[in-house]
């Protein structure tokens, strides 16, 4: 069974040859490549050397070479086929079924590269015509030099028919050229779908060319025209996949241990030129996960690029909420911002590189990111408005599938927001304590504490068997789990926070997300006896009623643990006024909790 390019090409932007190896060789880094002691033979000196960048290994000691279905092949004693069903399998990836049709779009797709090609060559040729004149003055106008020219192969379409012409006359059929995305059919024959446009080729990450962007040089809005376009969607071109510039600031990304993208094709060119060759762009869509994921291949903490005005702002927000569900240990972006009304490519040109370098490296984490974002929509000035912040940063941790990303960030935010809103009297000024009173002496214990390991597993055997009854509870619970049962509550949370659904519903998704020992130590006869009301298939109220009185009998425990901590916290500064000390413990204790509801 052969199998169509593209697909292995796809299969391999997703997993590394480092990733495939690392399973059985234990892999360091060294610079832009990876060493280990050869699995082939027996060596005491590593001379393994493993190469994401150029997706091969190779054993300078034995001579053992290949790549990772190769080696998977070697090491499993697998087939060509099985090693590719095994790593699709492992990416996500749907194995193709090799129909006629398939065989005849691979070929097709074979054909299509060389139409490609052929037209990036006329492109190049009329930049440098009488009629590219206005497409190379713009360049030289930007301050593009001719190395960039070259390397990036920029070219010229013109207004006229020169382009259908010259591939007709290299033989290329019109469906052909339509396939491409070079032409459309009309009433009166072909014409070309790039006219006078100063043309930018895309290549895949192999550096073939597959589709063109091409910037007008007209005046746009007089002609009712886009300003930029790209090719359409063809059997090689998917906008949602590719990415301007991949191939050759993957090589720089692996000596530089950087990436950055940008928004455009003459920001990725400036930058390059300005000496960060490792930038890339998407094309006319915003960022996908298949994006980030392609990038992830190479750096785990891309830079991602906005203009500062507010379309950069929204630019960023879609971008996040895609990232995400996708983060996965030790993979996340930095956001760097531009000054309102620039781009990369004008701080090039107006303020040079080094202000460029001065941004990026005043990049924001993620989670830093985000916390400012949230903060900078929801004002907290009342306990009201906090809980509207407390629930935004629950949504969004949450949304991230990794459970241990899902339960760290949920920890980051409610650090955060205690440090910002909770731990000093902050925006809760109308209150009329005093500042001496709010300081939460007892915090560390009511962080501390945590419910009981049974009554925890009482608490979720109610919220699993009676889904219904969770908004009522959830807010007041989570504080109160430790690292056993964390986890399980927050995908509960996560699933009944965005869904309506009953209680098989519900269990049969955690059983999927591999909570199976966990439910087994929750739904059992054991906790039933102790919690009757907890059984499935009786009455939520009653369950509902059980939760909240386990609730208050803890919460009151721990307020007396808290005041007590607070009196002696006070004894130790030396006061000796009781009634004072016993005020302030009972003020401090109640400010807590209200903070805290």
């Amino acid at each position: 069974m052969g199998f169509d390019s593209k697909f292995i090409d796809d299969l391999k932007t997703r997993l590394n040859v480092s990733d495939v190896v690392g399973r059985k060789v234990k892999l360091q880094r060294k610079g832009n490549r990876y060493l280990g002691l050869c699995p082939f033979h027996n060596e005491k000196t590593p001379s393994f050397n493993v190469s994401d960048e150029k997706e091969f290994y190779h054993c300078f000691g034995c001579g053992e070479h290949g790549d990772l279905f190769s080696f998977l092949m070697k090491t499993e004693g697998v087939s060509f086929i099985e090693s590719v069903q095994i790593l699709a399998n492992e990416a996500g990836m749907q194995m193709p079924v090799q129909s006629v049709q398939e065989k005849q779009k691979q070929q097709q797709r074979i054909g299509l590269y060389e139409v490609c090609e052929l037209a990036c060559q006329y492109f190049q040729k009329q930049l440098f015509s009488n009629n590219g004149k206005k497409a190379l003055e713009y360049i030289k106008s930007r301050k593009i030099n001719q190395e960039m020219i070259m390397d990036f192969r920029l070219g010229y379409s013109d207004e006229q028919m020169g382009l259908i012409d010259y591939l007709k006359k290299c033989n290329v059929p019109e469906d052909a050229i339509i396939s491409a995305g070079l032409a459309r059919k009309g009433d009166n024959g072909l014409y070309s779908f790039f006219r006078d446009r100063l043309m930018f080729p895309i290549t895949d990450v192999r550096g073939k060319v597959i589709a063109f962007g091409g910037r007008f040089m007209g005046d746009s809005k007089a002609k009712g025209v886009g300003k930029y376009i790209n090719s359409p969607e063809t059997p090689l071109f998917d906008k949602s996949n590719s990415l301007y510039n991949l191939k050759n600031a993957r090589k720089s990304s692996y000596e530089a241990g950087k990436m950055i993208v940008c928004e455009g094709y003459m920001d990725v060119i400036s930058l390059t030129q300005a000496g960060f060759s490792y930038s890339v762009a998407p094309l006319g869509t915003a960022l996908t996960e298949k994006h980030i994921m392609q990038v992830w291949k190479s750096v785990d903490l891309p830079v991602l690029c906005f203009d500062g005005d507010e379309a950069g702002q929204k630019a960023a927000t879609r971008s996040t909420e895609r990232i995400l569900p996708i983060l996965s240990a030790g993979k996340s972006v930095e956001i760097a911002f531009m000054p309102d009304g620039c781009d990369p490519d004008d701080i090039i040109q107006n303020q040079g590189a080094g202000e460029m370098k001065r941004i990026l490296n005043k990049s924001v984490s993620l989670p830093d990111y985000l916390w400012s974002l949230g903060n900078a929509k929801i004002s907290v000035n009342t306990p009201e408005q906090l809980a509207k912040l407390e629930k935004h940063f629950t949504d969004i941790s949450f949304s991230i599938a990794d459970k241990n990303i899902s339960s760290n960030y949920r920890s980051w935010f409610n650090n955060l927001i205690w440090e910002n809103h909770k731990k000093r009297k902050g925006n809760f000024k109308k209150s009329g304590y005093k500042d001496k009173y709010l300081k939460p002496l007892g915090a560390n214990v009511m962080n501390n504490v945590k419910l009981p390991a049974t009554q925890q597993k009482v608490m979720l055997a109610g919220i699993i068997n009676y889904p219904e009854i969770f908004h009522d509870l959830e807010e007041k619970l989570f504080n109160f789990f430790d690292n056993n049962y964390l986890n399980l509550f927050s995908k509960i949370c996560n699933i009944l926070s965005n869904n309506e659904v009953c209680s098989e519903t519900l269990k049969n998704k955690l059983y999927k997300l591999g909570f199976e020992n966990e439910l087994n130590q929750i739904l059992n006869e054991k906790i039933y006896q102790i919690a009757k009301p907890t059984i499935p298939n009786l009455k939520p109220d009653s369950c509902r009623e059980l939760l909240l009185h386990m609730i208050d009998v803890f919460v009151a425990k721990l307020e007396e643990q808290v005041y007590q901590e607070r009196i002696r916290q006070s004894l130790l500064e030396g006061k000796e006024d009781v009634e004072q000390i016993e005020a302030e413990a009972k003020l401090s204790t109640r400010l807590i909790y209200t903070h805290n509801e």
